[in-house]
């Protein structure tokens, strides 16, 4: 088998790239905000969850959604937020859209 091009770009198959590596990331579409958890909020907890998910070809976000940066409490309201965000998928250099790697900080602020 000849030696793949290295010119060629990356397909689908060989597994989601980091956003930043696509000539067009996904762009969101949809983006929900999570809901304070009741508990966190009588307690006062504040803070910033970050997550690593994957966005499919449709725009869809898979799971497993992973926590990058943790807060306890709020974590699960941040990963259900995230799970119902919708994006234009990102497209490759031909147009074609491809799976990538995103990272989203979501902040919980009590106003």
């Amino acid at each position: 088998m000849p030696p793949a091009d290295e010119t060629e770009a990356p397909s689908a198959a060989s597994g989601p790239l980091a956003a930043s590596k696509v000539a067009h990331p996904p762009v969101i579409l949809e983006q929900v905000r999570p809901e304070y958890p009741p508990h966190a909020r009588r307690l006062g907890i504040t803070g910033l969850v970050r997550l690593e998910a994957v966005v499919d070809i449709r725009g869809a976000v898979r799971d497993p959604i992973r926590v990058l940066a943790s807060v306890p409490d709020l974590d699960a309201a941040a990963i259900a937020a995230l799970r119902r965000w919708r994006f234009a998928p990102a497209r490759d250099d031909r147009g074609q859209p491809v799976p990538v790697i995103i990272e989203v900080p979501l902040r919980f602020v009590l106003r």
